[in-house]
């Protein structure tokens, strides 16, 4: 039989959600003191990261079953997030500072341009073959 607890939930202070738990269970308190003080400042590795405030630290469950510790964030997901920053970068700088200002100030009607060229060159490269 399962039985209904509410216990508050560490991202929104003052909000109670239902827990389903079996009535025997009990919540381990270590585990859950560190996963709800799991900030930024916490994260050694993360503290010295250029890109800390736009990753947040990565995935927090992820960190824990592969380093072992909430506050040690998985080198390899490290390294895939700086690349995808670094190039996304590199990307918008190649854009030129014109097509940057189309792109940021209307964004639906970019993509809209962006969808019609690619038919555009389907249809000409299904009349040339």
């Amino acid at each position: 039989m399962w039985n209904f607890t509410k216990l508050r939930t560490p991202r929104r202070r003052g909000v109670v959600s239902p827990l389903l738990v079996e009535p025997h269970a009990r919540v381990d308190e270590e585990p859950r003191i560190k996963w709800k003080d799991n900030r930024l400042y916490a994260r050694p590795d993360c503290i010295v990261c250029p890109i800390k405030y736009v990753c947040g630290g990565g995935c927090r469950l992820d960190s824990l079953e592969r380093q072992g510790d909430i506050h040690r964030p998985d080198p390899t997901g490290c390294f895939f997030r700086q690349t995808m920053f670094r190039t996304a970068l590199w990307v918008l700088l190649e854009l030129g500072p014109e097509k940057l200002q189309t792109i940021i100030r209307n964004p639906r009607e970019y993509r809209r341009q962006m969808q019609r060229s690619k038919l555009l060159r389907r249809i000409e490269s299904m009349a040339t073959t």
